[in-house]
């Protein structure tokens, strides 16, 4: 219990939607490294890494839930050559139990 807890930023550009950075710390990120780090390198754009397959249940689907948000929030946001970050929590902090807060 507790262990799903962290925290994802992950960067990209407002114009192209290209991969540009993240940061993360928490449980097993190190899963989630090389898989970032790929797609930077290889210039990966948030719309396509959406395409790729996210099984369930692993904590790859916290870098799914991270770029879904970042893909919504780059579709509402039209300034070109900006970059913009956008924080996640894995789990998503409303499907924590009362137990997990603490409570």
């Amino acid at each position: 219990m507790g262990q799903n807890r962290g925290l994802l930023r992950v960067y990209a550009d407002r114009a192209s939607g290209r991969l540009l950075g993240a940061a993360m710390v928490g449980p097993r990120c190190e899963h989630l490294a090389h898989l970032l780090a790929w797609g930077i390198e290889t210039g990966l754009t948030v719309e396509r890494a959406l395409t790729m397959p996210f099984y369930h249940p692993v904590i790859e689907e916290a870098l799914q839930d991270a770029l879904i948000e970042l893909q919504r929030e780059l579709a509402h946001q039209g300034q070109a050559g900006q970059q913009r970050r956008r924080r996640v929590w894995f789990p998503p902090r409303q499907a924590l139990t009362a137990a997990d807060q603490g409570g």
